[in-house]
Protein backbone atom coordinates (compact mmCIF):
# COMPACT_ATOMS: atom_id res chain seq x y z
CA UNK A 1 0.00 0.00 0.00
CA UNK A 2 1.23 3.69 -0.34
CA UNK A 3 1.52 6.40 2.07
CA UNK A 4 -1.71 8.27 2.34
CA UNK A 5 -0.46 12.04 0.92
CA UNK A 6 -3.00 13.49 3.43
CA UNK A 7 -1.36 11.82 6.88
CA UNK A 8 -0.19 13.98 8.83
CA UNK A 9 2.98 12.59 11.32
CA UNK A 10 2.87 12.64 14.76
CA UNK A 11 3.53 16.12 15.86
CA UNK A 12 3.83 15.41 19.66
CA UNK A 13 5.01 13.22 21.79
CA UNK A 14 4.87 13.26 25.68
CA UNK A 15 7.39 12.41 28.56
CA UNK A 16 7.04 12.86 32.25
CA UNK A 17 9.93 12.08 34.74
CA UNK A 18 7.93 11.83 37.97
CA UNK A 19 8.35 8.31 39.03
CA UNK A 20 11.53 8.40 37.57
CA UNK A 21 13.38 11.30 39.53
CA UNK A 22 16.30 9.41 41.70
CA UNK A 23 18.16 12.39 41.43
CA UNK A 24 18.48 12.81 45.70
CA UNK A 25 14.51 11.86 45.95
CA UNK A 26 14.63 9.20 48.52
CA UNK A 27 11.02 8.61 47.82
CA UNK A 28 11.70 7.72 44.36
CA UNK A 29 12.08 3.78 44.21
CA UNK A 30 11.91 1.10 41.53
CA UNK A 31 8.10 0.54 42.99
CA UNK A 32 7.21 3.96 42.33
CA UNK A 33 8.99 4.16 38.77
CA UNK A 34 6.50 1.28 38.32
CA UNK A 35 3.52 2.36 39.45
CA UNK A 36 3.88 5.58 37.42
CA UNK A 37 4.03 3.52 33.95
CA UNK A 38 1.22 0.97 35.05
CA UNK A 39 -1.07 3.94 36.17
CA UNK A 40 -0.29 5.51 32.70
CA UNK A 41 -0.66 2.34 30.94
CA UNK A 42 -3.83 2.10 32.74
CA UNK A 43 -5.03 5.93 32.02
CA UNK A 44 -4.84 4.88 28.27
CA UNK A 45 -6.08 1.51 28.05
CA UNK A 46 -9.51 3.47 30.10
CA UNK A 47 -9.82 5.58 27.66
CA UNK A 48 -9.65 3.80 24.28
CA UNK A 49 -12.25 1.60 26.17
CA UNK A 50 -14.16 4.88 26.41
CA UNK A 51 -13.77 5.97 23.57
CA UNK A 52 -14.65 2.52 21.84
CA UNK A 53 -17.91 2.51 23.41
CA UNK A 54 -18.86 5.68 22.23
CA UNK A 55 -17.80 4.16 18.82
CA UNK A 56 -20.17 1.33 19.53
CA UNK A 57 -23.07 3.50 20.05
CA UNK A 58 -22.53 5.40 17.65
CA UNK A 59 -21.62 2.92 14.46
CA UNK A 60 -25.15 0.91 13.69
CA UNK A 61 -25.07 0.41 9.81
CA UNK A 62 -26.53 -2.87 9.26
CA UNK A 63 -25.35 -5.72 7.32
CA UNK A 64 -28.59 -5.08 5.30
CA UNK A 65 -28.05 -1.95 3.98
CA UNK A 66 -24.09 -1.91 3.96
CA UNK A 67 -21.99 -4.02 3.25
CA UNK A 68 -18.39 -4.95 4.80
CA UNK A 69 -15.29 -6.22 3.69
CA UNK A 70 -14.24 -9.88 3.48
CA UNK A 71 -11.45 -9.20 5.70
CA UNK A 72 -13.65 -7.90 8.61
CA UNK A 73 -16.00 -10.62 8.32
CA UNK A 74 -13.01 -12.57 8.64
CA UNK A 75 -12.36 -10.80 11.67
CA UNK A 76 -15.75 -11.70 13.18
CA UNK A 77 -15.74 -15.31 11.88
CA UNK A 78 -12.22 -15.60 13.95
CA UNK A 79 -13.54 -13.40 16.73
CA UNK A 80 -16.68 -15.45 17.08
CA UNK A 81 -14.38 -18.43 17.43
CA UNK A 82 -11.40 -17.47 19.91
CA UNK A 83 -12.86 -14.62 21.96
CA UNK A 84 -16.30 -15.61 23.72
CA UNK A 85 -16.88 -11.98 24.04
CA UNK A 86 -20.23 -12.60 25.08
CA UNK A 87 -21.73 -9.72 22.59
CA UNK A 88 -25.40 -8.50 22.96
CA UNK A 89 -25.05 -6.91 19.68
CA UNK A 90 -27.53 -7.90 16.67
CA UNK A 91 -25.99 -10.22 14.24
CA UNK A 92 -26.36 -8.12 11.00
CA UNK A 93 -24.19 -4.88 13.17
CA UNK A 94 -21.22 -5.91 12.37
CA UNK A 95 -19.27 -2.95 13.13
CA UNK A 96 -20.94 -2.09 16.99
CA UNK A 97 -19.72 -6.56 16.87
CA UNK A 98 -15.96 -5.89 16.49
CA UNK A 99 -16.02 -2.85 18.52
CA UNK A 100 -17.75 -5.09 21.30
CA UNK A 101 -14.70 -7.47 20.72
CA UNK A 102 -12.16 -4.67 20.56
CA UNK A 103 -13.59 -3.51 23.73
CA UNK A 104 -13.77 -7.33 25.32
CA UNK A 105 -9.69 -7.34 24.32
CA UNK A 106 -8.96 -3.89 25.78
CA UNK A 107 -10.62 -4.73 29.20
CA UNK A 108 -8.65 -7.50 29.38
CA UNK A 109 -5.16 -6.07 28.30
CA UNK A 110 -6.50 -3.11 31.21
CA UNK A 111 -6.85 -5.78 34.02
CA UNK A 112 -4.59 -8.90 33.07
CA UNK A 113 -2.44 -7.81 30.37
CA UNK A 114 -0.72 -11.35 30.21
CA UNK A 115 -4.09 -13.18 29.30
CA UNK A 116 -3.67 -14.38 25.45
CA UNK A 117 -6.37 -12.53 24.38
CA UNK A 118 -6.04 -9.21 25.70
CA UNK A 119 -4.29 -6.79 23.36
CA UNK A 120 -0.57 -6.95 23.60
CA UNK A 121 0.32 -3.88 21.83
CA UNK A 122 -1.27 -0.85 20.81
CA UNK A 123 -0.10 -2.14 17.02
CA UNK A 124 -2.88 -4.85 17.26
CA UNK A 125 -5.26 -2.66 18.63
CA UNK A 126 -4.75 0.10 15.80
CA UNK A 127 -4.60 -3.21 13.21
CA UNK A 128 -8.36 -3.83 14.03
CA UNK A 129 -9.01 0.47 14.24
CA UNK A 130 -7.76 0.34 10.45
CA UNK A 131 -9.66 -2.60 9.75
CA UNK A 132 -12.69 -0.91 10.72
CA UNK A 133 -11.64 1.88 9.00
CA UNK A 134 -10.97 0.16 5.54
CA UNK A 135 -14.22 -1.82 5.88
CA UNK A 136 -16.22 1.48 6.44
CA UNK A 137 -14.19 3.53 3.55
CA UNK A 138 -14.81 0.75 0.93
CA UNK A 139 -18.51 0.56 1.79
CA UNK A 140 -19.39 3.93 1.79
CA UNK A 141 -19.00 4.77 4.90
CA UNK A 142 -15.76 7.08 4.33
CA UNK A 143 -16.96 9.85 6.13
CA UNK A 144 -17.88 8.02 8.96
CA UNK A 145 -14.53 6.70 9.16
CA UNK A 146 -12.82 9.54 9.16
CA UNK A 147 -15.11 11.55 12.10
CA UNK A 148 -15.36 7.83 14.19
CA UNK A 149 -12.23 5.91 13.69
CA UNK A 150 -9.43 8.10 12.48
CA UNK A 151 -9.07 10.84 15.47
CA UNK A 152 -8.79 7.05 17.67
CA UNK A 153 -6.44 6.14 15.16
CA UNK A 154 -4.11 9.52 15.94
CA UNK A 155 -4.72 9.09 19.78
CA UNK A 156 -2.67 5.54 19.81
CA UNK A 157 -0.16 7.10 17.57
CA UNK A 158 0.22 9.64 19.84
CA UNK A 159 0.01 7.76 23.38
CA UNK A 160 0.14 4.36 22.79
CA UNK A 161 -0.62 1.87 25.45
CA UNK A 162 2.14 3.58 27.61
CA UNK A 163 0.86 7.34 27.38
CA UNK A 164 3.89 8.64 27.58
CA UNK A 165 7.61 7.93 28.36
CA UNK A 166 9.26 8.02 31.21
CA UNK A 167 12.73 9.56 31.71
CA UNK A 168 14.62 8.18 34.58
CA UNK A 169 17.02 10.73 36.53
CA UNK A 170 19.96 9.45 38.35
CA UNK A 171 22.67 12.02 40.59
CA UNK A 172 25.50 12.33 38.66
CA UNK A 173 27.60 10.90 41.23
CA UNK A 174 25.51 7.90 41.21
Amino acid sequence: TRPDPNALPRLTEFGSWIGGDYDGNPNVTAESTEYALAHARQTALAHYVDSMDELRRRLSPSQKRVAITEDLQARLDEYGKTLECNSTDRPDEPYRRLASCMMFRLRLALSGPANPRAYRSSQEFAKDLRLMHDSLAANKGGRIGALLVEPLLRKLDTFGFHLYTLDLRQHARA
